[in-house]
């Protein structure tokens, strides 16, 4: 195999494992995304503790059945155990396929328009990847033996290809991108219909159905740029550590610049990291403090954590469900949140993917209690889900497992654009508020302001 890119090879790494240390720049690892199938990028945005690792991977291996039990699984050597992912599953599960899960009537599902092709639940194997250590400023081209020696060659040819040009055309290539703000995004739901599915939500919390509904709004737009071009010209500046940018075919992706974990597992080890609170970020210090304080923020914060606490107490080891944090503020460019830490141990006769699929989706996301909350979000809302407030995992032959919440995302289909926003619902919800505040989430994805 010839291999021309200037890079260092591990030597330590025995054959037939193979590893380069290279760091891709943004425009390279964007030709790469458009260049191979079915691309993924893990993009943590971030350097410490709420992240530290970009991941990027493509040309899977194969699909994967609804259950993934079929699928390879390679020993990694143990100096390759310290990367979060060096081969291994990767997977979607959109918001929907809870209602499949779930076995509701097709009639149902099929009362709203569907406006992407995306599936209800994707996996693959992946037998490769390039990882980013931003604490290192590293970049690590890891090939397992199960890649094809051909994918292999044609990857390294391609990188050496887009280095090249990368250098030439990196000022033009930069400034040619157009971001997702930019385009011109419109609502799907007048005020109006807003108002009324508001007004049935709080006759459902009043009259003792659920403690909090999740209730959200579309945005469309339309674009022919690539949606890997509007990725990266967008992701500077958002800095969003469970950002992620996935292809599922020719004319479908996903976008997303999330801000919440939903499920990470690390040697038994369960988290999960609730967002819910919110208030946008105006660069007054005024504003963090006001969500600090917030009774009413920190009532919906603690109504999903109790619901997660019950989540993880069906998949952990008894009284292993532990909140070490609590209300916590984490600040973003556009937007304060308080969020939650919930740890527990998972039970060895569960599997990853079996405490993802057991929790799935996120309380966060739904409401409590969440059967309930969601009977009404379907009731409710006038537009599917698909992506948004699904989840986007790796599940890395190392056995490290983790997972996003799907918000501050975009669906791509063909040229058409979608975006949600949304928030929890609560008794002393106010009306102008709420529909503002799921404006004001993807304002910095939509340009749209009131």
């Amino acid at each position: 195999m010839t291999q021309t890119i200037s890079t260092t090879k591990n030597k330590q790494i025995e054959a037939p494992w193979c590893q380069y240390e290279y760091t891709l720049d943004a425009n390279e690892l964007n030709g790469l995304t458009k260049q191979l199938k079915g691309s993924v990028y893990f993009d943590s945005s971030d350097t410490g503790e709420r992240g530290r690792y970009d991941i990027f991977s493509a040309e899977p291996l194969q699909t994967l059945d609804d259950e993934a039990k079929q699928a390879p699984k390679q020993e990694l050597p143990s100096s390759l155990k310290g990367l979060p992912f060096v081969c291994g599953k990767i997977g979607f599960a959109s918001y929907d396929f809870s209602h499949a899960r779930s076995r509701r009537p097709q009639s149902i599902v099929d009362t709203k328009t569907i406006k992407s092709e995306l599936p209800l639940l994707y996996i693959a194997y992946f037998t490769w990847s390039y990882v980013y250590d931003r604490a290192k400023q590293q970049g690590y081209l890891t090939f397992s033996p199960l890649c094809d020696d051909a994918i292999q060659s044609a990857i390294l040819r391609l990188i050496d290809g887009l280095q090249i040009s990368s250098e030439i055309n990196q000022s033009d290539k930069a400034n040619t991108r157009q971001e997702l703000k930019s385009l011109t995004w419109y609502k799907r739901q007048p005020f109006n219909q807003y108002k009324k599915a508001f007004n049935t939500a709080m006759d459902y919390i009043h009259a003792g159905d659920c403690y909090q509904v999740n209730l959200s709004q579309q945005f469309e737009a339309t674009s022919n740029c690539h949606a890997a071009d509007l990725f990266f010209a967008s992701r500077a500046g958002l800095n969003t550590p469970y950002s992620c940018y996935m292809s599922l075919g020719n004319h479908q992706h996903i976008l997303s610049f999330s801000p919440e974990q939903f499920l990470s597992i690390v040697d038994a080890k369960v988290t999960s990291k609730p967002i819910k609170g919110t208030i946008e970020n105006t660069l007054d210090p005024k504003d963090s403090l006001e969500l600090s304080n917030s009774l009413k923020n920190q009532a919906e914060n603690l109504m999903i954590v109790d619901l997660l606490r019950n989540d993880l107490s069906r998949i952990c080891e008894l009284n292993s469900v532990t909140v070490p944090k609590l209300f916590e503020l984490e600040s973003y460019k556009n937007v304060h949140h308080l969020v939650s830490t919930i740890n527990g141990k998972l039970k060895s006769k569960f599997t990853e993917l079996d405490a993802f699929y057991s929790c799935f989706p996120g309380g966060s996301i739904t409401g409590a209690p969440k059967k309930r909350a969601m009977e009404i979000i379907e009731e409710l809302e006038p537009h599917r889900r698909e992506a948004y407030c699904g989840s986007v995992f790796y599940w890395s032959d190392s056995g490290r497992f983790d997972s996003n919440i799907l918000i501050r995302t975009v669906v791509k289909s063909h040229n058409k654009l979608l975006c949600w926003g949304g928030g929890g619902i609560v008794a002393d919800s106010i009306l102008e508020e709420e529909y503002l505040e799921s404006i004001t989430k993807v304002k910095n994805l939509t340009g749209i302001i009131n």
